[in-house]
């Protein structure tokens, strides 16, 4: 069980005994982390202290890599594809999506009006849902994703072909038509 506390440490707990494993110092933290294979996310949340978003090995607590947004993470962290995603509670709140095994920023929004950002993002269809504090619930495509999938590219070549041979068709009658008999 990994467990965040305000007191600035993430337990690890062993599930069965009940025994703390390892704690690191995180900084004071009010979200959820986020887990994938031996790797757990972690956020700090505090206004006057450490605002950084961490990953560190499961096993031993040893810390991989830290990045700081602009302010304190209080919503939870996502994990998809790859990425996490987080967003920040400053006046200029901002969504962040990083490499999930280099902590390094893929791409950051900021919504219009700026406003602080509590809730947690959603990610689902590649896209990431995320709720502001200026009443709005933005959708945001990730615009690292791959090129168009296999599928969307035959159904759009099958349009073409379907386009193309309609005309065909149509050009053939409108000559027969025009044609003097």
């Amino acid at each position: 069980v990994l467990a965040p506390s305000k007191d600035g440490f993430l337990y690890a707990i062993d599930r069965n005994e009940g025994d703390q494993v390892w704690r690191a110092n995180v900084g004071s933290s009010v979200s959820s982390p986020a887990v994938h294979g031996d790797t757990v996310f972690v956020a700090s949340g505090s206004f006057d202290g450490r605002r950084d978003v961490q990953a560190l090995d499961i096993p031993n607590g040893r810390l991989r890599w830290t990045f700081t947004p602009n302010g304190p993470v209080q919503a939870s962290i996502t994990y998809a594809d790859g990425k996490i995603f987080f967003s920040t509670n400053a006046a200029n709140g901002t969504i962040y999506a990083l490499n999930a095994t280099r902590g390094e920023e893929v791409w950051k929004f900021q919504p219009t009006p700026a406003n602080y950002i509590l809730g947690s993002p959603i990610v689902a269809d590649e896209t990431v849902y995320a709720p502001s504090d200026n009443g709005h619930v933005y959708a945001i495509r990730d615009p690292a994703r791959q090129p168009p999938s296999v599928v969307y590219s035959v159904w759009a070549a099958g349009v073409i072909v379907l386009v193309l041979v309609t005309a065909g068709v149509l050009a053939i009658l409108w000559r027969r038509r025009r044609a003097p008999d």
